[in-house]
């Protein structure tokens, strides 16, 4: 019958699907760490002007690939217990001299990466308010005044984790 035939499917091509997925991930996980070393550098160099994206489209690739990650990452430990703090580190390091449009990308990806646990509220909060300190973005600065306040009311509310 039919749920004879799903059964057998199931079974048979499933170890196949996780497998075809988990290795398309970590070649996207191989590609962002890349981007980011690339980054890191040409920004370390003075190459990525900041306030603006690179003419090859760096920044708009590594915002792309960084939102991807932290949708995705959860389901796997080698990507989950990195990407957080990795990409909080940049943005602590970075953050002024970041094109606005990666710098908010960057922030909605770790504010991703904490609702789905990968990241500790405390170090995100610590970075938000490093970053409403530091940044002179009205549109970052409300975004990140916005979740500061949800997460705290989430937390008060005892939904917080």
């Amino acid at each position: 019958g039919k749920a004879d035939d799903q059964a057998a499917v199931g079974t048979d091509f499933e170890p196949d699907v996780y497998k075809a997925a988990k290795e398309e991930f970590e070649a996207i996980w191989r590609q962002y760490l890349s981007e980011l070393e690339v980054f890191k550098l040409r920004s370390a160099e003075g190459e990525a002007a900041p306030g603006r994206l690179a003419k090859d489209g760096d920044e708009k690739r590594l915002a792309e690939l960084a939102t991807f990650v932290s949708h995705t990452c959860k389901h796997y430990d080698f990507a989950a217990q990195r990407f957080g703090p990795q990409l909080c580190r940049l943005l602590k390091d970075r953050c002024v001299g970041l094109a606005p449009e990666l710098r908010l990308s960057l922030v909605q990806a770790c504010v991703l990466a904490r609702s789905r646990g990968l990241l500790d509220p405390v170090v995100l909060l610590d970075l938000c308010f490093e970053l409403i300190r530091r940044v002179r973005d009205k549109g970052l600065r409300q975004y990140l005044r916005d979740h500061v306040v949800g997460d705290v009311r989430r937390a008060a509310k005892g939904g917080g984790g």
